[in-house]
């Protein structure tokens, strides 16, 4: 296996593996087409829903692209055939990486320190991750995404900083009317609050977008 690309959502997995195909396929066709010689790179996913013939084939003949979650990877590594069938890769690609950085991917990662590894999250700024991670890459940004017409404009409702100095706590709390009078509109029942902003702002109800920055 050359690359490896893990995930901790199995649905997820899936859908990588699927996208992954319908690209492959048109360049082999466009390879076909120009007379240049090309070789398909084949693919796998190994979940815990992978039946052990398929399980037995993946180490046996291990393929070009691995698409697989971490429990997975756990189990293979655990095994002579399943570390065998991964000692050429050369490429990490892990998703949603702040969740995925389990004890045998941090094991597998140290003893292969000549591995390109990616690492993918909306979350990148973790202590942990600079452990493993020289150079953070933000691929596009939110400004970007609503120039492009990708995103509609967004709104903050939410008050960057807060001074919650003297705000009094009721069963280790701070009070929800005294943090609305500072501004900090969202406090509480997230859901009835967004709602009520969302009757004050639109006049009903609208399919709407919430992106949380943070939770405290």
């Amino acid at each position: 296996t050359r690359v490896l690309y893990i995930s901790p959502l199995r649905a997820l997995a899936f859908d990588v593996e699927k996208n992954l195909r319908a690209p492959l396929t048109g360049i082999r066709l466009a390879a076909e087409r120009l007379g240049v010689p090309h070789v398909e790179p084949t693919i796998a996913m190994r979940t815990g829903d992978t039946p052990a013939l398929e399980r037995q084939r993946l180490v046996r003949k291990p393929p070009h692209i691995l698409v697989t979650t971490p429990e997975s990877l756990y189990l293979m590594l655990t095994s002579v055939k399943g570390r065998a069938a991964l000692r050429k890769t050369e490429t990490i690609i892990v998703d949603e990486i702040h969740a995925s950085l389990r004890k045998s991917l941090k094991t597998f990662m140290q003893n292969k320190p000549n591995t390109r590894v990616l690492g993918l999250t909306a979350t990148p700024y973790n202590p942990e991750l600079a452990s493993y991670f020289t150079n953070i890459v933000n691929v596009v940004s939110m400004k970007d995404l609503v120039s492009d017409g990708f995103l509609v404009p967004f709104r903050v409702f939410v008050a960057t900083e807060v001074d919650t100095e003297g705000v009094k706590v009721t069963a280790g709390e701070w009070q929800k009317d005294e943090l609305e009078k500072r501004s900090l509109k969202v406090v509480g029942d997230v859901v009835s609050d967004y709602v009520k902003i969302a009757h004050e702002v639109w006049g009903k109800p609208k399919k709407t977008i919430v992106f949380s920055s943070g939770v405290a």
